[in-house]
């Protein structure tokens, strides 16, 4: 007779499979944006992870205080040794990539990563650049039980984050893609009101009355497309044609 008392197993699963949409591009690095995990729903491996269960891990301490340091590393695959030592020691001649942040979006987990400067990192780095498919997955520690509504269904308990693993199959087959936009720029920074000012100033003078209602509002999404400067809030867009250098040269030293 199986036991009915929970057990620790060691994790290799769920994720994202998406092209990143690249942030920033340069000779050594790449910084873009993906999908790490997908809550509550069954992957492949016939388990679930509710959704708080995993916002709940990423807040912990250890995890915290590697995002503020940006030394929350990712390794290329997951290690190839089941003990719990390897599992959750980073092997720095594997590291590919910085995870920088870990959002929610409903059920949705999703943030911006970084290729590592050296170890694997030149080769995630090359895989983004010839137009590959990345994907992650989670590694770390967990219980399991059985779903109440469905004995044949594993339900994630207690789970202990360490990082998200670069691999090539990841446990869930839905996962969401979060598409590249080549010709535009994503910023995550928020820009902050004195540089909207600053910026509808130099390319607006004299019109920025027209603009008082939508600073009101707080700024979702900014990106720069197409020569123009755009920003979104709950309701609104706001398109601004970038015509003077000074302002892009602003921009750019912003971000």
């Amino acid at each position: 007779m199986p036991s009915s008392q929970a057990e620790i197993f060691l994790i290799n699963t769920s994720a994202s499979q998406a092209k990143p949409s690249i942030i920033r591009q340069t000779d050594k690095e790449i910084e873009f944006r993906t999908i790490w995990q997908h809550g509550n729903v069954l992957n492949r491996n016939n388990k679930i992870y509710p959704s708080d269960i995993i916002w709940n891990a990423a807040q912990q301490t250890p995890i915290q205080e590697q995002l503020k340091r940006r030394c929350w590393y990712g390794e290329a695959n997951h290690p190839m040794s089941p003990s719990i030592e390897r599992q959750l020691y980073t092997d720095m001649k594997n590291v590919s990539h910085i995870i920088l942040t870990f959002e929610r979006e409903g059920d949705i987990f999703k943030g911006n990563a970084l290729t590592f400067g050296s170890a694997m990192g030149p080769s995630m780095y090359a895989a983004i650049d010839q137009g590959g498919i990345i994907s992650f997955s989670l590694r770390g520690l967990h219980k399991l039980v059985r779903d109440p509504n469905d004995q044949r269904r594993m339900l994630v308990k207690d789970l202990r984050i360490f990082c998200y693993d670069w691999v090539t199959f990841p446990s869930h087959e839905d996962a969401h893609m979060i598409p590249a936009n080549e010709s535009a720029k994503i910023f995550e920074k928020k820009l902050p009101k004195e540089l909207i000012n600053t910026v509808m100033a130099s390319e607006n003078a004299g019109v920025l009355e027209q603009y008082e209602d939508f600073l009101d509002e707080e700024i979702k999404d900014s990106s720069v497309e197409d020569n123009s400067l755009i920003l979104k809030s709950n309701h609104n867009t706001l398109n601004i044609k970038l015509k003077n250098k000074i302002t892009t040269d602003i921009l750019n030293e912003f971000f």
